[in-house]
């Protein structure tokens, strides 16, 4: 991102569709595993350091057959919405709405994965060591840094936070966020574990207590907005925040991904917050 002369390295075929439903990288354990969902439900773990450069004009032209997987996770009766590793790096979640109703967060032992022949010309199919029932469709996923917690949103407007000490043997919601209207877009957690975020179409972000889900505070995205951009959007429709993430080190900064309304001028793509978090609140 920081040279403008990069070019791309590695392309992967879809098979299903032309938009992948998740994409999602591996963690400091395991960097080089990109995980990518399709729309027939199968999710493919690839090594994007042996993956193929983009194909030349002809090759394209002539057709390009699907990139080769490491592993496979045949879900064929579901799609999943969201997945993510763990923070050690041994488990990949991956949550999903069946077809026939319900909503699993399925759990795949990564230490068995990583010992499958590593080799392209064959993908090694996963099966589950887990899987838990969820308070519903389920579109965001994260875990605390200290690996203590899970928190998940979906299309209840709830935020679960989860006991996830020992996700292949339990996983349980021992906490609730209920203060949205709308489904829940994302959620992330601080540098220390201390705050959890979760954001919708509302222009609030909710920042909660991941120990017992309680308000700490909320964080305006509204503000970003000239005010003149806020005399145009009144009565307009809200749009909140598609994506939200914190900084990673030392500091409470948020960044929020905006989206387009229909209604009004769009709101400023990016919307940084700095949050000013008191000693004696939280943790």
């Amino acid at each position: 991102m920081r040279n403008a002369t990069q070019r791309s390295t590695g392309k992967i075929e879809l098979s299903q569709g032309n938009a992948p439903v998740t994409v999602e990288y591996g963690n400091a354990n395991n960097p080089q595993n990109l995980v990518v969902t399709e729309r027939d439900g199968t999710v493919y773990v690839y090594d994007v350091r042996k993956l193929s450069p983009p194909p030349s004009a002809a090759a394209a032209a002539a057709g390009v057959s699907k990139s080769p997987a490491l592993y496979v996770l045949p879900n064929q009766k579901f799609l999943p919405e969201s997945t993510v590793f763990s923070p050690d790096g041994n488990y990949l979640l991956v949550d999903s709405q069946g077809r026939g109703g319900g909503s699993l967060i399925r759990v795949y032992d990564w230490k068995k994965g990583s010992e499958a022949p590593s080799s392209l010309s064959g993908a090694v199919e996963h099966e589950p060591v887990g899987s838990w029932a969820s308070h519903g469709p389920i579109y965001a996923m994260g875990f605390s840094p200290n690996y203590k917690y899970l928190a998940t949103g979906g299309s209840d407007a709830n935020v679960g936070i989860w006991d996830c000490s020992n996700p292949a043997s339990t996983l349980v919601c021992t906490h609730a966020v209920a203060r949205h209207t709308k489904f829940i877009r994302s959620v992330a957690f601080s540098h220390d574990s201390r705050i959890l975020a979760s954001s919708t179409e509302e222009d609030n972000v909710d920042l909660a207590d991941p120990s017992n889900g309680a308000l700490i505070g909320s964080a305006s995205l509204s503000s970003s907005l000239s005010p003149g951009q806020a005399q145009q959007r009144a009565g307009g429709k809200s749009c909140g925040a598609e994506e939200i993430r914190f900084h990673p080190k030392d500091c409470y900064l948020l960044a929020c991904a905006r989206t387009d309304s229909p209604m009004g001028p769009p709101p400023a793509p990016l919307t940084l917050i700095k949050l000013s978090i008191s000693a004696s609140s939280s943790q």
